[in-house]
């Protein structure tokens, strides 16, 4: 699914829902993406990932900002595949980052940094997993990209076979702004 909202309503977390997509054709999703993304253009939209047993969301990750063009690559970016990254540069201009972590958990943790938010991750057994029971793996103090980066690392090598997921908080909120698993069993 997708929600959205305009820069004022951003800071409360008033967001509003658009139509459900209701397929599992990548091209008919991919369209519904574009097409709420063109509708929109100028706001913030999110990204949902819902778990249809659960019912409940498994990912929320915004696609769009509003000093991007709808097409200016939000939607291509959540929908590419993920390859490890080794080292390379960091794909915004900033300086090398060395990591095992796929490029889009990379680009998004930068995303995150950018915005002057705080990085945690959770993780969770296969078995509580659908109960929801998540535990911290604590929060990151620290705006350094490569030091987020390890941490998170961290976290997915104590935790092998686990759900690890990342969360991106709002410190002056005090809420979560972004859950993205990044590591399954």
């Amino acid at each position: 699914g997708t929600e959205h909202v305009d820069e004022r309503r951003f800071r409360t977390g008033s967001w509003k829902s658009c139509a459900p997509i209701d397929s599992k054709n990548e091209a008919q999703v991919l369209s519904a993406l574009e097409g709420c993304l063109a509708d929109h253009q100028g706001e913030y939209v999110r990204l949902i990932g819902i778990d249809p047993k659960a019912k409940r969301r498994v990912v929320e990750t915004i696609i769009q900002r509003p000093n991007e063009s709808a097409f200016s690559g939000g939607a291509r970016r959540a929908t590419s595949t993920a390859a490890p990254r080794t080292s390379g540069s960091s794909g915004g201009g900033g300086t090398a980052v060395r990591t095992k972590l796929p490029s889009e958990v990379v680009d998004q943790v930068r995303q995150i940094l950018n915005q002057g938010l705080r990085v945690g991750a959770e993780h969770v057994t296969k078995r509580r997993f659908s109960t929801g029971s998540w535990k911290s793996c604590g929060a990151v103090d620290s705006q350094n990209l490569s030091q987020v980066l390890a941490t998170l690392e961290e976290c997915m090598a104590a935790h092998p076979g686990e759900y690890v997921r990342l969360i991106g908080i709002d410190p002056t909120a005090k809420r979560r702004v972004v859950e993205t698993i990044i590591q399954r069993p």
